[in-house]
């Protein structure tokens, strides 16, 4: 798990909404006290992602929060996404930070992804890149500050040089839109997005998801009354239905 929890100020505002707006927010208030500069200080300015520059106190207090909902959100939603064993990479404890994805995950089982040209095996990688943001509505560029290229070389080039070119997959896990057109077919639409928008709607109201952050901050379980949340329900029918 993401160290986060470790460093985080008031986990209970995090989780108290069960809202990814309600999260972000909350996230993007407490980036901006004493306390998370305190707790991220920038010991490796290579390591601060350049587009939270400016926008908080302490961007990495606000990159490494969102880099704890993903890795809850892949741990929860697994099946849905064909992954396990998901870890996170570009952790404040991790000696080895920037490393080009911010988690590595493996493939289920044997799918084939028409438009990324890539056909996943049993325990083939996955590689994941994470992006918070403000702005629902944003699409990535190629210089905007997100390094989004610089993941997507890292990732091919250990694709190919573990020759799994055509079974790895690369996943933007992302607080907006998507990427623009442009970095899109440079980049032979290689990214799988999850985006705000899917985000959203699949965490928003959902009990079994916030209890798995709440779980994951070591903060006390909600008790839920499963007759009366059908979104809830809803979603673990999902969940069941792809492990079928």
């Amino acid at each position: 798990m993401h160290s986060f929890y470790k460093f985080v100020n008031d986990p209970e505002a995090l989780v108290r909404d069960q809202t990814l707006k309600g999260f972000n927010r909350e996230l993007a208030k407490q980036a901006n006290t004493d306390e998370a500069v305190q707790k991220y200080q920038v010991l490796n300015p290579v390591s601060l992602d350049e587009e939270y520059t400016g926008k908080f106190r302490s961007p990495l207090y606000y990159g490494a929060g969102v880099e704890l909902l993903a890795h809850v959100y892949f741990d929860f939603f697994g099946s849905v996404y064909n992954l396990v064993q998901v870890t996170s990479m570009d952790d404040w404890e991790n000696p080895q930070r920037d490393t080009g994805s911010d988690q590595h995950a493996f493939s289920m089982q044997k799918k084939k992804y028409h438009k990324q040209k890539v056909i996943s095996q049993p325990g083939s990688p996955v590689r994941i890149q994470v992006k918070g943001g403000l702005n629902p509505t944003k699409k990535h560029t190629t210089n905007d500050g997100s390094r989004i290229p610089n993941f997507i070389m890292n990732a091919l080039a250990e694709a190919c040089a573990t020759q799994t070119a055509y079974q790895m997959r690369l996943i933007l896990f992302t607080l907006g839109h998507g990427l623009h057109y442009v970095l899109d077919n440079n980049s032979y639409s290689k990214l799988e997005i999850v985006n705000h928008n899917e985000i959203k709607r699949k965490i928003d109201n959902n009990p079994f998801f916030w209890n798995k952050m709440r779980e994951s901050f070591g903060l006390p379980l909600i008790d839920i009354k499963s007759a009366g949340d059908p979104e809830g329900l809803a979603v673990i029918a999902e969940l069941e239905s792809v492990d079928n």
